[in-house]
């Protein structure tokens, strides 16, 4: 079975990552690693880059591009 971000049927972060690369099972669910977000309808992790609007915490953007931070969600 192919898993995509948010489902909630993993026991580990090869059930995610088998469909999923860059993701990986936290408490049963697929979620992108530290660095990447969902798109393509939950089915892809993309790397965070400079001016992205959709980030929550520096840790985001700072494992993906050095020295940056998350501002105002971007």
């Amino acid at each position: 079975m192919l898993r995509t971000i948010g489902d909630k049927t993993c026991s580990s972060s090869n059930d995610c990552g088998a469909a999923v690369n860059h993701s990986e099972c936290v408490n049963n669910t697929c979620t992108c690693i530290l660095g990447y977000y969902a798109t393509d309808h939950n089915t892809s992790c993309t790397l965070y880059k400079i001016g992205d609007a959709n980030c929550y915490k520096d840790s985001e953007c700072n494992t993906a591009v050095s020295y940056s931070n998350c501002t105002n969600g971007t």
